[in-house]
């Protein structure tokens, strides 16, 4: 009843929708979901789920726009060199700059030498791989929660990927214990991610944006990663050995 008044239809109405003899509009959905203060991943999940769209080109653009998106991101990642950058979609790589393929050769080799062309690398079984993101990782009681609350939360706008969510949390529970409860309200855009290498110690701040207008941003947007230098000696080192893959003659 409370719920009812609250978005200005019967409680009758409100039964109808719970128990699947009714659909909500996009518009009271979006209401429905802000008065029980559902997260946003949620809230996506819920709209997309419903049949409606969380955003994004519609028509015939929508392939336009994502070629000129693609563009703008090539040229960003180029522009973050030396230091590592990527653009993903969900759980796949789209693409990334030389600093980042040098990285990701150095702190996780097994699943990026098994590999071609980065493009299309598997995130999430990039970190589950022996040799993979974990495997030089100093911090990994900082990272293992968050990449677990980010995987859970994009399984709930793309449910194909629940199985690797839940592979990826039985692998960091039996190499790392019990995780933290998901807390998907506690989210970051950034991240502190620490590596022991060959070439010493690397810290980076990590911040993952998304490319595009408020209004166009859907759950398909490509995304995009860049790295900072947490140190002095990060940016030294990836300037030293990172930069020859920009100039090979160094």
């Amino acid at each position: 009843m409370e719920l009812a008044v609250r978005l200005g239809v019967s409680q009758r109405h409100v039964s109808f929708i719970e128990n699947g003899r009714a659909r909500p509009s996009r518009e009271l959905l979006i209401a429905w979901l802000v008065e029980v203060d559902a997260p946003k991943p949620m809230r996506n999940a819920a709209l997309l789920q419903a049949g409606f769209s969380a955003g994004g080109a519609a028509d015939g653009k929508a392939e336009i726009a994502r070629a000129i998106t693609r563009s703008a991101l090539s040229r960003m990642l180029q522009a973050h060199e030396p230091l590592p950058a990527l653009a993903f979609y969900s759980d796949r790589v789209v693409d990334c700059n030389s600093g980042c393929r040098w990285l990701s050769s150095v702190v996780m080799p097994g699943p990026w030498s098994e590999r071609e062309d980065h493009r299309g690398l598997d995130l999430l079984e990039a970190a589950m791989h022996p040799q993979g993101l974990f495997s030089r990782m100093r911090n990994f009681e900082v990272v293992a929660p968050a990449m677990l609350m980010q995987s859970k939360a994009e399984a709930w706008t793309r449910p194909e990927l629940t199985p690797k969510a839940v592979a990826l949390e039985t692998f960091l529970v039996e190499r790392f214990g019990p995780l933290p409860p998901v807390e998907f309200a506690l989210c970051q855009p950034n991240l502190d991610i620490e590596f022991e290498t060959d070439f010493g110690v690397l810290s980076f701040l990590t911040i993952q944006s998304v490319f595009g207008l408020v209004q166009d941003i859907s759950t398909t947007s490509y995304r995009l990663e860049l790295w900072y230098p947490n140190d002095k000696s990060t940016p030294d080192i990836v300037t030293a050995y990172g930069s020859a893959l920009l100039n090979p003659l160094l």
